[in-house]
């Protein structure tokens, strides 16, 4: 079971390195896919993801749109740890061309090119937990949680992601007999 649904498999949809970790490219084939399971390996070896049960959507016409999402949620493979959405914003998925995968305020955003160092702003990727996602109470504060979210020992938010796939969930859709 996977966020409450029996699921038969994932489907690969998108893999950053086979498509120069294009943004636009992403859109073009994630773009109004829902139940989608995002994968990023960043340069520190951390395995950190999110799970949109909605989808995206990189039109023009919705350039900056935000979407309050219950079923969204945060994780770290490498920690073993699930982030939910705080019950104030309900969670929030940005929708735009310029933006790859983003849950929250920034909780989670894959900048195009994601794999080459942020100079401008332009490129990177940000992961920085806690802003519309709950960080656990084992935490002092929201640097040591972005630190074990990212790995990055700094508790720095921007970490170079060196590769990221994006996973559509295939839903069992046989229902049951009492």
């Amino acid at each position: 079971m996977w966020s409450g649904k029996e699921i038969d498999g994932f489907k690969l949809v998108y893999r950053a390195s086979e498509n120069d970790f294009s943004t636009e490219k992403f859109h073009e084939l994630c773009d109004n896919k829902k139940e989608l399971v995002v994968l990023a390996r960043t340069e520190l070896e951390e395995v950190i993801g999110g799970y949109n049960s909605t989808f995206w959507a990189g039109n023009k016409v919705d350039m900056n749109s935000e979407e309050k999402q219950s079923g969204c949620f945060l994780f770290s493979l490498t920690k073993r740890q699930k982030f939910f959405i705080h019950d104030k914003s309900k969670g929030i998925v940005h929708k735009g061309m310029k933006y790859g995968p983003t849950f929250g305020d920034r909780d989670f955003w894959i900048g195009d090119r994601s794999n080459i160092e942020s100079r401008e702003g332009k490129e990177g990727s940000i992961f920085d937990i806690g802003n519309s996602y709950t960080i656990s109470h084992k935490f002092k504060d929201k640097k040591e949680a972005v630190r074990s979210f990212t790995g990055e020992a700094t508790g720095k938010a921007k970490v170079r992601v060196v590769e990221w796939e994006v996973f559509e969930m295939v839903v069992n859709e046989k229902v049951k007999n009492p």
